[in-house]
């Protein structure tokens, strides 16, 4: 619904349609990578993008506290952000491989090829 409606009032403000989609919130972003790519399988072109945090490994921690001893970062979890909550590299691969398939289905559909 709110996807149609960024479409409409860019087009109605003479601008091209396209929109970069928010899908980095957290546990959900799985399942909005795949809507989007639903949408653009469908042969939607309102999608220039995707936003998607991610780092080597799933979640977030906070970051060690600056007037600590310099070995308080040994506490930190190798490849876990310290800024926003991520998803890891193989649930970013995944989305990747997911979008680049719905754009090629896209483009075979309206017969430009993979």
């Amino acid at each position: 619904a709110a996807r149609e409606g960024v479409g409409a009032q860019l087009g109605a403000a003479g601008l091209r349609a396209s929109a970069v989609v928010d899908c980095s919130a957290g546990a959900d972003a799985p399942a909005a990578v795949g809507r989007v790519a639903e949408l653009i399988t469908g042969g939607s072109t309102a999608v220039s993008g995707v936003l998607l945090k991610s780092f080597l490994a799933e979640g977030q921690q906070p970051p060690p506290p600056q007037d600590e001893r310099p070995d308080a970062a040994k506490a930190l979890k190798h490849g876990v952000s310290i800024a926003d909550a991520c998803v890891g590299w193989e649930a970013t691969h995944a989305a990747l491989e997911q979008l680049a398939a719905a754009v090629k289905a896209r483009r075979a559909a309206a017969g430009g090829g993979g």
